[in-house]
């Protein structure tokens, strides 16, 4: 009896090791079949404003969407604004919004009066701050009127847009955006180039995340991730724009 229970044993045992050879063999071969490890794509999305309001919105897939919600300039409208945050709402994964600025060509109402105090005509250093704070306060009532909510707002520093010869006072308009926005829990980054913002604020340091553009290309703009040529304002590169059908932009990582 003793003899057939170490026979049996012994059978047993040969056939476990047996499984688990072909078992440890067979988990090898599914590992050597597995595509090798790649770091992970580029996040791709896109952003769009009143340019984009009588044509089809992207219908792929975005990584981030961002819309303009201003209509080219500080003080007006986009006037398809709801339709475009529906598009975000559809088709984005991360949602951020941004707004024109620029330096006043004439004293307004919106310079006169501010967190800088109530400005008399010749105080051009108080009037400007007031203008950039007013500016970014007028986009985010335009932006709740319309049912925009998101925490990620973006400034659009271009010299497209009318700026001062001296650097300090556009300086001060920027400060002032940023000074509402930052004041009510939102995230600010700057939209432009290390060209224009030189032009445009000189050597001003904010130290927000940045948004740069002019890239030709996927490849191109990816080559610009992690690239301290393409910083500027004291900041890291975010976002990286270029153009195919709309304005198109890569996540950095």
């Amino acid at each position: 009896m003793k003899k057939l229970l170490r026979g049996r044993g012994q059978q047993l045992t040969a056939a476990f090791l047996l499984g688990l050879i072909f078992a440890i063999g067979s988990a090898q071969m599914a590992r050597a079949q597995e595509p090798p490890s790649v770091a992970p794509a580029p996040l791709v999305g896109y952003d769009i404003s009143w340019p984009q309001c009588d044509g089809p919105y992207p219908r792929n897939y975005a990584s981030i969407g961002v819309i303009g919600i201003n209509g080219g300039k500080p003080f007006t409208g986009n006037r398809c604004l709801e339709s475009q945050w529906d598009w975000l709402g559809q088709y984005s994964a991360r949602d951020a919004v941004y707004i024109n600025l620029d330096y006043p060509k004439a004293v307004n109402i919106h310079q006169l009066w501010g967190p800088a105090g109530f400005c008399t005509l010749d105080d051009v250093m108080c009037q400007t701050y007031n203008y950039g704070w007013n500016s970014a306060r007028d986009s985010v009532m335009r932006a709740k009127r319309a049912g925009v909510r998101t925490n990620e707002w973006w400034l659009d520093v271009e010299t497209m847009n009318h700026w001062s010869d001296s650097k300090g006072l556009n300086e001060r308009v920027i400060a002032g955006a940023i000074e509402y926005l930052q004041g009510r829990g939102l995230e600010v980054g700057i939209y432009s180039t290390p060209y224009q913002w030189d032009l445009i604020a000189g050597g001003y340091m904010p130290g927000l995340p940045v948004w740069t553009a002019g890239a030709e290309n996927f490849l191109e703009a990816v080559g610009r991730c992690n690239n301290p040529k393409y910083e500027f304002a004291g900041g890291k590169v975010d976002l990286v724009q270029y153009v195919e059908t709309y304005d198109t932009n890569v996540i950095c990582q």
